[in-house]
């Protein structure tokens, strides 16, 4: 009986990962493909869906969603494509999800900052206007290094949110995740240096 069942695995696979790798690439018509390269249509049409969805669940990651909503994403894709999976409960395990992560190196966990809508929505626009201006001015002026300031402000706030890790792509600078309106007391803190040792005093 085990030497029945080893015969059938290996007429299973009777094809090289080099030819199923050429008919993904090639492939028009599902039809056409199988049988120009040689393999099994129903493993190539399976390998193909595998890809394209988990290409849909990386270019959908620069939304910053936590871990959850990941992992209920893959199982409703994986429900709506018809694609058998051992998921459980509505959701894919944690199995399958370090497994993607490990298959999709420019992805990781972060925890993202507070933001509200209205910041938000100014971030890229503003930022690059300061930064043409900063351009300008220094071409103008050529400033000494002691006349350049680094200067950061941060507010503590006394009823502090905390925020869920969530899952972005590698390589940005900074996550936002919406939050509700700021509540308590927001303590204000400016800091800056320079690169002489010598501080004026804050007015």
């Amino acid at each position: 009986m085990p030497k029945r069942k080893e015969d059938e695995n290996k007429k299973r696979k009777l094809w090289c990962e080099t030819q199923m790798a050429k008919a993904i690439e090639a492939v028009r018509e599902m039809k056409k493909a199988s049988k120009e390269f040689q393999v099994p249509r129903a493993s190539l049409f399976r390998l193909i869906n595998k890809g394209e969805l988990q290409i849909y669940l990386v270019e959908w990651s620069p939304c910053s969603t936590e871990k959850k909503e990941c992992l209920q994403s893959a199982y409703q894709l994986a429900v709506r494509n018809n694609i058998s999976h051992p998921f459980k409960d509505k959701t894919a395990d944690n199995d399958w999800f370090y497994g993607f992560m490990k298959r999709n190196p420019n992805l990781s966990i972060r925890k993202p900052l507070a933001t509200s809508f209205a910041r938000t929505r100014g971030f890229n626009k503003e930022v690059d206007k300061f930064f043409d201006l900063v351009d300008v001015v220094f071409k103008k002026h050529n400033y000494y290094p002691n006349r350049i300031f680094n200067v950061d402000e941060t507010g503590l706030s006394v009823a502090q949110i905390k925020v869920h890790r969530v899952v972005g792509l590698k390589g940005k600078r900074q996550t936002g995740s919406l939050t509700s309106a700021e509540r308590g007391f927001l303590v204000t803190i400016i800091s800056y240096m320079v690169l002489e040792v010598t501080l004026s005093c804050l007015l």
